[in-house]
């Protein structure tokens, strides 16, 4: 019938995520899009560039050592009967995006503060992150806190 394709009241999250893929997908995609690459769009008033980078390179491995630990207990050590679902929770799949796009900005901080220009893929990875990482996680702290009031309201 095609009802099922349309974003109703039961699939809007799905179809909210499948749109925000899809939006960025296509933004990264556009041939010759890159980030903005002039020097004084990675700078600060308040922080010199060595600075920028080590907050970068800081904030990108206090997500990678926090995934990697998070999925090292919940496959290994919790549940590994249920391990080939660890990619299945949207909060992990948000997570590992997030990751990776951390590591994306520090690698373009890096290579900005060598003075060389990033390459091509990892500016569109980066964009791609950021862009699809942020509405998610909105989306599953938003979902998350709506799972926790009702149970409250419950009295549960």
């Amino acid at each position: 019938r095609g009802d099922s394709a349309r974003c109703g009241s039961s699939q809007t999250p799905r179809c909210f995520c499948v749109w925000i893929v899809f939006c960025a997908a296509a933004m990264a995609c556009v041939p010759g899009f890159s980030l903005n690459c002039e020097r004084k769009n990675f700078s600060s008033p308040y922080m010199s560039e060595q600075n920028y980078v080590r907050f970068r390179a800081i904030w990108a491995l206090i997500f990678v050592v926090h995934g990697l630990y998070d999925q090292y207990t919940s496959i290994f050590i919790d549940e590994p009967s249920q391990s080939i679902w660890y990619y299945f929770y949207l909060t992990h799949q948000s997570r590992l995006v997030q990751s990776l796009g951390q590591l994306t900005e520090w690698m373009c901080a890096r290579s900005f503060f060598k003075g060389e220009i990033p390459l091509a893929w990892i500016s569109k990875t980066t964009m791609f992150c950021f862009v699809v990482g942020q509405p998610i996680s909105l989306l599953v702290a938003v979902g998350y806190w709506l799972m926790v009031w009702s149970d409250l309201e419950d009295g549960k």
